[in-house]
């Protein structure tokens, strides 16, 4: 069963007044256990629309989510539970980070859950280790941390209240290439068993295509593309027409592509390039 699908969802903000904006038009999505999924478009698609329809932070003005099978909106009172099942990071989490110590913060959603102290004090120290965060670090300020640390401790918090889909909104923004790294194999170990999923909202075309396993591209509010990353990034001129850019790596093929060389242009990351290269080579180049 999907974990989560959104059925021709509409967004209105500021209905039936001069301000009146469509965010978001007639878009469906869905996302299955095991998969990580990539949101991708230029600002103002409607990319933090559509995720804040995930768990209810937003109703649409037309359409149906469902999470595991369950229309979050059939009983409006009980929102509150899909929360803990979606759970989302945005941009800059670090700035949400607010208790005196990195337990108490990881500590918040389990709480509110209504868990035992026994339990959160258990969930608190397992989402920190699947983040990487060593629990001498657990009676520290969070404001102590570095950068990538802190977004840890905010990713952790989520993880903590063990979501079956877990959403995050440009996870890598102003992190340098280790913590970039650090975050996304926080990701693909969530994902290791199989159960949850992950959606990974992005600007960076590169990030998106080196881990996704499908990619939604926004334009306008309506998708425009979905498949996989080699599907998607074969439409360069869909692509370009978005205001969005081709990872390097392909965009470096399809310029090979377009002087005459029989080019992979479904490569996503430098290993796929060096091999395809490779092969080009081998096989004497031209078309």
């Amino acid at each position: 069963m999907e974990i989560l699908r959104a059925e021709h969802i509409t967004h209105i903000y500021s209905p039936k007044t001069p301000f009146e904006q469509k965010a978001l038009d007639d878009v469906s999505f869905s996302v299955s256990p095991g998969e990580l999924v990539g949101v991708i478009g230029h600002t103002g698609s409607g990319k933090s629309t559509l995720i804040s329809h995930f768990n209810g932070l937003l109703r649409p003005t037309s359409g149906k989510v469902f999470v595991e099978g369950e229309d979050i909106w059939a009983q409006p009172k009980q929102i509150r539970r899909f929360r803990f099942r979606v759970g989302l990071v945005f941009q800059f989490p670090e700035y949400q980070l607010f208790e005196e110590t990195v337990e108490k913060d990881i500590a918040f959603g389990p709480k509110n859950m209504g868990l035992s102290a026994e339990e959160t004090a258990e969930r608190v120290r397992e989402a920190a280790r699947s983040v990487g965060l060593d629990e001498s670090l657990l009676e520290k300020s969070p404001f102590e941390l570095s950068g990538g640390q802190k977004r840890r401790v905010a990713i952790a918090g989520v993880i903590a209240m063990r979501p079956r889909l877990l959403v995050l909104d440009e996870p890598a923004a102003g992190l340098d290439p280790r913590g970039r790294d650090e975050i996304f194999d926080t990701v693909r170990a969530y994902l290791a068993s199989g159960e949850n999923a992950a959606v990974v909202v992005s600007h960076s075309m590169d990030d998106v295509a080196r881990t996704a396993s499908r990619i939604v591209v926004l334009d306008r509010g309506r998708v425009a593309l979905e498949g996989s990353p080699a599907e998607v990034f074969s439409h360069r001129d869909v692509i370009e027409s978005t205001g969005l850019r081709l990872p390097f790596v392909t965009r470096v093929m399809h310029r090979l592509r377009d002087r005459g060389f029989a080019a992979d242009v479904s490569v996503r990351d430098l290993d796929e390039a060096a091999d395809a290269l490779l092969r080009l080579k081998g096989g004497g180049g031209r078309a």
